[in-house]
Order: structure tokens, then sequence, then C-alpha cells
């Protein structure tokens, strides 16, 4: 088996991501959607349509992440991919507030779901592929959010100290 190239959208959104959730041999496990690049596509191209494809929605590239080389060992079989990572903006801005978001795909009915960025630092909950964590911390919204996180819990300890 060769590698497989793929490519990938990053979506955050008031500090949750946006991924897809797998059930395999009692694991629970989430992965960002995206797909294989397909001949004579550019990885940029491949994201744009994979979302098109999977959630009916356009998208809009705010920036390239990096590349990241995942091998892994799945059903006694070793897998190897190549994956281009984005980060996205959803332009249907009603997907932002749904908790499930439907997935279609030609292979089976499915689903991605907002799951706190915090459940995976803290290893609550399994990302896949291993090392994704640190783009994830590189893109423009984790910046943002964390930092109005920061100031939201500073004003509350303020609060509370003037209250006390």
């Amino acid at each position: 088996m060769y590698p497989r190239a793929k490519s990938f959208g990053i979506v955050i959104h008031h500090n949750r991501l946006l991924l897809q959730e797998y059930n395999i041999d009692n694991e629970t496990y989430y992965r960002p959607l995206g797909g294989s690049i397909e001949l004579g596509e550019k990885s940029d191209e491949t994201v744009i349509r994979e979302f098109n494809e999977e959630l009916h929605t356009e998208v809009e590239i705010i920036d390239y992440l990096g590349c990241l080389e995942n091998i892994f060992h799945l059903d006694e079989e070793i897998g190897h991919e190549i994956i281009q990572l984005y980060s996205l903006r959803l332009l249907d801005r009603s997907l932002y507030e749904m908790e499930i978001v439907n997935i279609q795909d030609e292979q089976t009915a499915s689903y991605a779901k907002w799951v706190p960025i915090t459940a995976f630092i803290q290893k609550e909950k399994l990302l896949y592929p291993d090392g994704i964590l640190k783009y994830i911390k590189k893109t423009k919204s984790y910046r943002i959010s964390s930092f109005f996180s920061y100031i939201n819990q500073y004003l509350q300890d303020v609060v509370r100290h003037e209250q006390s």
C-alpha cells in the first residue's frame, strides 16, 4: 500500500472543533473533515470540494497550517497519509449553531459534532491523526478564542474579588 495524499479542514468556533466522530472496537475518536486528494487536484481544492460534498456548504480558507505525516496501524495493516491542513470558515453560519451536523458521503451516513478543544488538550477524548493538535493551536481562531477565554476568566476573577 502506498501513502495517501489527504487534505483536512480545521474549523474552530467558540473554542470547539467541528470533527467527525468514529466508533470502532468500543473506542470513540475524532478526526477533522476532509478527504483524499484526487489526481490533478490541488490540496486547497480538495478541502473545499470535500466540505461541499459532505456538508453541502461553501467554505473559505483562512490559512494553510502545514503538512502532517501520519503513519498508523488499523486492523493489523499499516497506513500512511500525507495530510495538508487548512484553517477554514464555514460560509453557512447556521452550521455554527448546530450541535450535530449530518455528513453525506458515498459510503455511510455519519455526522460531525462540535467538540471542545480542551477535551483533547486534557486527553479526555482521542483526536487523530496524532500530532494534529499542535497545528490547531497555530490557528488564528484558536489564539483569538484562547485570548477571549483568558480575558473572560480574568474579568470573572475581578468580579469575585470585588464581591468578597
